[in-house]
């Protein structure tokens, strides 16, 4: 689904990813990890198609954009609008030229909204929620668009025991369906759901491996 293959990459001369190749398949869930600095967030904007590779090469198997969730802290605090939206914004692609969004549109994002327990936000202006609150936002987003790729940046820094887990839940559903989940985290309880962990330091992988401690999904949904 996702090879990445030599990729290198900087910042005003400071390396954040030197040499990196990974092959991720379709279907399975990676967890990125390491230091602040390592080039996790790098390495995921240039999956996602935000970062072009100054060396190397990123190539995709799949027709469809990967869906890109960043972190709530890095999202205007005066974005002037709702949370639906926001949200409804992960249908643009697929509407009919710059036509407004139809039913079918609507209702995709209504049930992301659902899913991450938001429905009742739905009129609130973003800038005005909690961190946790927008994250959810930015996560149904992200939903919403459908992609075979979803890539999430920290997704659950900072949140509730109640956000966190329904953003795991909606991962969950996600994987189920087959989607492709790239994701980073420090959290030790994220990590452990994962397939596979790469760990970055000083933008190299230092360490790949399959996680000893995943939870079976299907176990997590009924619960």
């Amino acid at each position: 689904m996702v090879i990445v293959s030599g990729v290198r990459y900087a910042y005003q001369g400071r390396r954040a990813l030197g040499e990196v190749s990974l092959a991720l398949e379709r279907g399975v869930h990676t967890v990125v990890t390491g230091t602040n600095g390592s080039g996790k967030s790098t390495l995921l904007a240039l999956v996602a198609g935000a970062l072009k590779p100054q060396s190397g090469s990123v190539t995709l198997t799949t027709s469809r954009r990967p869906a890109f969730v960043i972190q709530h802290t890095r999202t205007s605090e005066i974005l002037p609008c709702t949370v639906r939206q926001t949200v409804e914004m992960g249908r643009w692609p697929h509407r009919s030229w710059l036509l407004p969004l139809g039913p079918q549109n609507r209702r995709i994002g209504r049930d992301a909204m659902e899913r991450l327990g938001i429905s009742g936000l739905a009129d609130r202006q973003l800038a005005g929620l909690s961190g946790g609150q927008r994250q959810r936002a930015l996560i149904a987003q992200g939903l919403a668009q459908e992609s075979d790729i979803l890539i999430l940046d920290e997704p659950t820094a900072g949140l509730d025991s109640a956000a966190h887990r329904l953003i795991r839940l909606a991962v969950d559903e996600e994987l189920l369906r087959g989607v492709t989940v790239i994701e980073s985290s420090h959290s030790p309880e994220d990590i452990e759901r994962a397939e596979r962990v790469v760990t970055l330091e000083g933008g190299l992988v230092i360490s790949d491996t399959g996680s000893m401690f995943r939870p079976a999904i299907s176990a997590t949904l009924t619960s």
